[in-house]
């Protein structure tokens, strides 16, 4: 049971324990809750455990056997006692609430409770928290509330009282690392610099890794073999890890007033949506948060910290390098560009522009002026 997510043995122990004692009789189904919060950061199992645990519940055979109706129906998301309310980024109105309401009203037609699971709990606005509220205060015995969220705090006072929380803790770095070289196949360097860049969250992990091979298939020159894994090809061959790639190229380049043409090559290279790169945005997102680790990394050095402390272990040596040519203060400068930056992604820019910007400022090894000033991002149709 819940083996196939890793760590979380407190809530791993906690539901198992709530699923046999509701199997080895039948009354005792009121030893499950009415209401849990599954509360943790962002990729850490919350949902995986939710929908393993509704999957016992809901089977015939206490074991979700995959093949009896239940089981049948909530893989083909049709389960009539299941409620489920998505994680689409929207806020929860209180239009979701009285949906929830509605369905809840009816007794559970084939499972032995009727289920409402909310992912992204603290999307629900006050409004709709203080009258979803009132739904908690009440609950039938036949009903079960899973509520995930990344974020508990957003949560009502009174909402998080009236629900038993379980918490997601971030997984040790040094387990995800093993867990992602049996799983993905990784190297032991690739699968520790995965687990440092994802900071104990396996489904971060898992998307960066994904994020990763699309980075490499854009980036990829015509011709060349196209790496689609972090993993050698069959003729023994690889093109260089995009992410150090990406990291020794920003490295190397010179002060603006020095030389301006490798940056503009550099702009104009990542700028561009090469081969079938599907999303130039995200592959830029991708690229910046990797610019973020490396800065975050020099930070790190001229605070004093060890080398395994690092995201970027493998190039420790470049990183001691070039930090030992910033101050402390251009580097908290420099994160705080890339962050809006990234953020200004998400806006109406002009791509090439802003980068143009961005990567004159990252090369100027005396910048001192607050993150704020970077708000200079040229947009869409500027000229």
């Amino acid at each position: 049971m819940f083996d196939g997510i890793l760590g979380q043995e407190r809530p791993k122990a906690l539901l198992a324990k709530l699923l046999d004692e509701a199997q080895q009789d039948s009354r005792q189904k009121d030893r499950i809750g009415c209401a849990y919060l599954f509360a943790g950061p962002q990729g850490t199992g919350k949902k995986l455990m939710a929908s393993e645990f509704i999957r016992h519940l809901f089977c015939a055979t206490k074991s979700a056997c995959g093949v009896c109706p239940g089981c049948l129906k909530l893989a083909g998301g049709n389960h009539p006692d299941l409620f489920s309310v998505t994680d689409d980024g929207d806020s929860l109105k209180i239009a979701t609430v009285r949906a929830i309401q509605e369905d809840l009203r009816f007794h559970p037609l084939e499972a032995p409770r009727k289920v409402c699971l909310v992912e992204g709990a603290e999307r629900f606005t006050q409004e709709a928290q203080s009258a979803f509220l009132k739904t908690l205060e009440e609950p039938r015995d036949d009903t079960l509330f899973l509520l995930l969220t990344d974020n508990p705090e957003a949560l009502l006072a009174t909402i998080r009282s009236r629900c038993q929380i379980v918490r997601f803790e971030r997984v040790r770095r040094d387990q995800l690392a093993a867990w992602l070289q049996e799983r993905r196949g990784l190297s032991a360097s690739e699968a520790r610099v995965e687990a440092a860049i994802a900071g104990g969250s396996p489904g971060k992990a898992l998307a960066h890794i994904e994020e990763m091979r699309q980075l490499a298939r854009a980036t990829a020159q015509d011709g060349g073999k196209k790496r689609g894994d972090h993993k050698t090809d069959s003729e023994g061959s690889s093109a260089e890890d995009p992410r150090v790639a990406l990291i020794r190229e920003v490295a190397a380049l010179p002060p603006a007033e020095e030389n301006v043409v490798p940056l503009f090559k550099l702009t104009e290279k990542l700028a561009q949506k090469p081969g079938k790169a599907d999303n130039l945005k995200m592959l830029l997102r991708t690229r910046l948060e990797i610019l973020q680790t490396f800065f975050g990394d020099m930070l790190k050095i001229r605070a004093g910290q060890a080398d395994e402390e690092l995201v970027n272990m493998d190039l420790a040596e470049l990183i001691r390098t070039r930090a030992a040519r910033e101050s402390i203060e251009s580097l908290i400068a420099k994160l705080g560009l890339l962050e809006e930056t990234r953020r200004a992604l998400d806006d109406n820019t002009n791509a090439r522009l802003t980068l143009d910007l961005l990567l004159m400022q990252l090369a100027d090894l005396q910048l001192g002026f607050p993150p704020s000033a970077c708000g200079g991002r040229v947009r869409e149709g500027s000229k």
